[in-house]
């Protein structure tokens, strides 16, 4: 059965009034709270969406798990190909953005595969895909600086 705007806008007036409380009470942070009512607006969000955009949702998602699948066999190119195609059908599919990100990084395009990172922690950056891709991005930057270190040091030492 599907969920009518008027009752998921109910469910999310309850479900806001129980955060407001927990934070009252001290049970919850203003950061969780905050994450709690940002999935609730999404779930509301969902319910006003055209049918075909849901359709498409699940379809990138489709896409997503077959990227991984590739991605995880090590098939770079089609792992790339598909999250791609995820992208094109849900361009706020940030996990999709990660993704990519991690599989430009493995095929050695750095600035594409930060860029994709970059996109993904601007997009959502309090969601799981988010952090990672921005964890990722302080990895890679933080290594880069190492590596310039690394080789300043060695000219000094021959200098």
């Amino acid at each position: 059965m599907a969920t009518t705007p008027v009752r998921s806008i109910t469910t999310f007036a309850k479900n806001l009034w129980i955060h407001v409380k927990r934070i009252a009470m001290k049970r919850e942070s203003m950061k969780e709270a905050l994450a709690g009512m940002r999935g609730d607006a999404r779930r509301l969000a969902k319910t006003f969406e055209a049918p075909d955009s849901a359709k498409r949702r699940r379809h990138a998602r489709t896409l997503l798990r077959a990227g991984r699948k590739s991605y995880n066999g090590g098939d770079y190119a089609v792992a790339e190909a598909r999250f791609r195609e995820a992208l094109t059908e849900d361009p706020h599919c940030t996990l999709a953005l990660t993704y990519l990100g991690h599989t430009l990084f493995q095929c050695g395009r750095l600035t594409e595969a930060k860029s994709a990172w970059k996109r993904a922690n601007d997009q959502d950056p309090n969601s799981e895909a988010g952090q990672k891709a921005l964890a990722k991005l302080r990895l890679v930057d933080g290594q880069g600086r190492d590596v310039v270190t690394e080789m300043q040091e060695r000219v000094e030492r021959r200098l």
